[in-house]
């Protein structure tokens, strides 16, 4: 028999055992518990059931085949949704009020006493739903909302009175077993039941299957400090004063409001966790996030680079990356403390594995293909990474790497920094270090010397962002490491790919060879680097003006020559303008015709005037004339202008500008007279179809809006006017790019352009300046960066 098919059937056998093992666990019943006194309750004469204590909720434990303890609200919920179990009550909890009366000296009595009181309030975080349920009872009763608590508690925090770290302080926001604690250990604890209302809770334990508990359990719960329903011991307050404490039942209602508990309350009240996840569904979401995205970003490699090694040590990265953040996903879900501790023992893992692949990009990049699979450079690194792999993943015998306070067995939350974790550290370290120096070096080389500052950039923050993590500062230990690590190398893999830091093809040669463009490239002394359907030889005048930045030169009547300086040369190309000349002619032509329609167009205006019988209509067709009169005057300037300049592109296309601003002012005035709106899609398409005619002197115009709102005729009139305007500057100045953005709201208008060149508010004539001011508008100039901008303003928004 084959060896690897036997190698196969051991596999599936030991599967099968496995399976079969487990199926055997399964008949061994377990209840999970989270209280210590609960756990020992159950305990005293119970042998029949193996009692573990688990910080896992109730849900997770059943889902493993476990009885586990859950509050009655909890237990309804889950039998309701039509899944059989079996709920045992045994105990009941209420949040109370506990005070240590030789601190406080003010009388408390209800939540809202508390407000009054000057000492600090510690509030339990583990007990975060039943606490803003309880207040929330307190204020508003069975109709409460979490914003109500949310807000209560906020104010609370905004004085700097609420705490949930110190438990030193001498007031607790509690229930009344951490109460009965507190109680046994200081005397002068009063434990009050608010008289402004609160809510209790049943606790028990809801099994997949039936369960037998003693007789004697009841006396075991309250010798071990928990309340039963008729009994308690001393230390817990009279049954009396239980009256003001409500056995809440509506666990439809709690749970919609305890959705959001955790994260509204380290976000809103502590004012914690705003730039990173908050709780468990916000882990998980950033995890699914991240991954989604490096896969694609992977997925993309293959269209930037060809070179394999480099794209290979790219896939290393990112292949570490999404491992990583599947292993963060999946430790959260577990239930085994084992099985998660060996998770996250495998983040190392995976760091190893991404300072690796960033040495291995530099060992391959810019290099010629070897038939080593592994440089001599990283060996040494792998060796002594998998040694300390090796010692992290059995830490749990030694411990050189994480120093756990309690031992494992008690939890592994807590826990401070061995030996090995800092050897790792340092191997991590040193590796990035020579990929920092690698990279400066690159940086020095590279035309562009601001690439330094990216490199440099990303290793500070990588470098701060760890040194504050294993500070355990606060804005760093309570962010997530693993979303933060991988956005930031994501960023910087990206910026190094944009920069040219990092090759994206290394066939440039024999594609810009085989470009149907007539290009080439030359280096400083105009000898031919690179050359693709370029035979033209440059004469010394266009050799000086090429040095002297001139652009463009013109080779023949429809052939210009354009160039750019370059690192170590220049970069020139042909245009063939054959095509715009004959658009030029066909212009021309159209221009000529449209003298004549205009002619006619004058001889029709006054033929109709002769007809007009009514005086308003006589008005009307005033006003439109006066509407369009400086532009009618603008455009019969415009033949004249042509016959004296031997470039009329831009004439041209400034009297296709003024046509179409023509005939749509037009269109929009006798709208007017039927309507009191104006679509903003179909302004949108106005504006577009400007755009279209720009676009014949190399202006690329973007327009997006907010989606079909009603206008104001008058301000529809002044945004095409407006667009207008800028469209018209734009093609006179050689602006490559417009970007216009129309935001309406209900109480302003705005058109935000950003463009290619700086377009001022001049342009504008005293007529439009005039009409905006009436209208309450005005235009402000923008500087953002690189990109020049210009913004309109109108008060009035959309219409209903």
């Amino acid at each position: 028999m084959h060896k690897k098919i036997k190698i196969s059937i051991l596999v599936m056998l030991l599967i099968l055992l496995c399976t079969l093992f487990n199926g055997c666990m399964n008949h061994i019943k377990t209840i999970s518990v989270n209280n210590k006194d609960y756990f020992n309750a159950l305990k005293c004469d119970n042998d029949e059931y193996n009692l573990v204590i688990s910080e896992r909720s109730a849900v997770d434990n059943l889902n493993n085949g476990y009885a586990a303890q859950a509050d009655e609200l909890l237990a309804k919920s889950l039998m309701d949704s039509g899944r059989h179990y079996y709920w045992y009550p045994h105990y009941i909890t209420t949040i109370v009020i506990a005070v240590d009366t030789g601190k406080v000296k003010e009388n408390i009595n209800s939540f809202n006493s508390l407000a009054g009181v000057e000492e600090k309030i510690y509030i339990d975080s583990d007990y975060y739903n039943y606490i803003t349920a309880s207040i929330g009872y307190s204020l508003k009763k069975e109709n409460y909302r979490l914003d109500d608590a949310i807000n209560y508690l906020k104010e609370m925090e905004r004085n700097g009175r609420l705490s949930n770290s110190n438990t030193e302080l001498p007031i607790w926001i509690c229930t009344d077993t951490q109460a009965v604690k507190l109680k046994r250990g200081n005397k002068n604890i009063d434990i009050i039941i608010p008289n402004d209302g609160t809510l209790s809770f049943v606790q028990g334990i809801i099994s997949p299957y039936p369960l037998c508990f003693e007789n004697n359990l009841c006396n075991n719960i309250n010798q071990n400090d928990l309340r039963t329903y008729n009994n308690a011991s001393p230390l817990y307050s009279t049954q009396e004063k239980y009256s003001n404490a409500v056995i809440y039942t509506d666990y439809r209602h709690f749970n919609e409001q305890s959705t959001n508990v955790i994260k509204k309350m380290r976000r809103t009240v502590f004012e914690q966790r705003r730039y990173s996840t908050a709780d468990g569904q916000e882990h998980i979401l950033s995890a699914v996030f991240f991954i989604t995205l490096t896969v694609l970003w992977i997925a993309v490699l293959g269209l930037r680079v060809i070179n394999k090694r480099v794209k290979l040590s790219f896939i290393i990265i990112g292949s570490m990356l999404i491992l990583w953040l599947t292993a963060r996903c999946i430790k959260w879900q577990i239930n085994s403390p084992m099985i998660e501790r060996q998770l996250w023992y495998s983040y190392y893992l995976f760091q190893f594995g991404i300072a690796t692949g960033l040495l291995y990009l530099t060992s391959v990049t810019d290099k010629p293909s070897s038939n080593k699979i592994i440089p001599l450079r990283i060996l040494p690194f792998i060796v002594v990474e998998l040694f300390l792999l090796c010692l992290i993943y059995t830490n749990d015998y030694h411990q050189l790497a994480f120093s756990f306070y309690n031992g494992i067995e008690n939890g592994s939350s807590e826990y401070t920094y061995g030996i090995v974790y800092y050897l790792s550290m340092l191997c991590i370290g040193l590796q990035t270090f020579i990929v920092l120096l690698w990279l400066i070096v690159r940086s020095i080389k590279s035309p562009n010397k601001l690439n330094i500052f990216y490199p440099v950039t990303f290793f500070l923050l990588i470098f701060l962002y760890t040194v504050a993590y294993v500070m355990r500062l606060p804005f760093a230990f309570e962010s997530d490491m693993t979303v933060v690590i991988t956005f930031i190398i994501l960023a910087f893999m990206e910026v190094c790919l944009r920069s040219s830091l990092i090759p994206t093809n290394t066939k440039y040669k024999n594609l810009f060879k085989n470009s149907p463009l007539k290009m080439e490239i030359l280096n400083n002394y105009f000898e031919k680097e690179i050359t693709a359907n370029f035979d033209y030889c440059l004469t010394d005048k266009q050799k000086d003006s090429i040095i002297n930045g001139k652009n463009p030169i013109k080779l023949d009547e429809n052939t210009l020559l354009f160039s750019k300086k370059i690192s170590g040369g220049y970069v020139v190309w042909q245009d063939d303008i054959s095509q715009l000349n004959k658009m030029y002619s066909n212009t021309k032509t159209t221009v000529e015709k449209l003298r004549a329609t205009n002619a006619l167009i004058r001889k029709e205006e006054k033929a109709r005037r002769k007809y007009l019988q009514n005086e308003e209509k006589i008005d009307i067709c005033n006003s439109l004339e006066s509407e369009i009169s400086d532009k009618l005057k603008l455009l019969s300037l415009l033949p004249e202008k042509m016959k004296n300049q031997n470039n009329n592109s831009l004439l041209t296309v400034k009297a296709a500008l003024l046509l179409c601003y023509i005939k749509r002012r037009c269109n929009m005035f006798f709208i007017a007279l039927e309507e009191k709106y104006f679509s903003s899609d179909e302004l949108s398409m106005y504006i577009d179809e400007l755009g279209n005619f720009a676009e014949y002197s190399k202006v690329k115009l973007l327009c997006t809006n907010n989606g079909n709102k009603k206008l104001d005729i008058e301000h529809a009139n002044l945004m095409y006017e407006f667009m207008y305007n800028i469209l018209d500057e734009a093609t006179q100045t050689k602006c490559e790019y417009i970007f216009a953005h129309t935001e309406i709201s209900d109480k302003e208008i705005s058109i935000k352009v950003i463009s290619s060149t700086k377009i001022n508010s001049n342009i504008f004539d005293k007529k439009f300046m005039i009409s905006l001011e009436k209208s309450g508008g005005k235009i402000i100039e923008q500087n953002d960066d690189d990109n020049l901008g210009i913004w309109l303003l109108l008060k009035g928004g959309e219409k209903q």
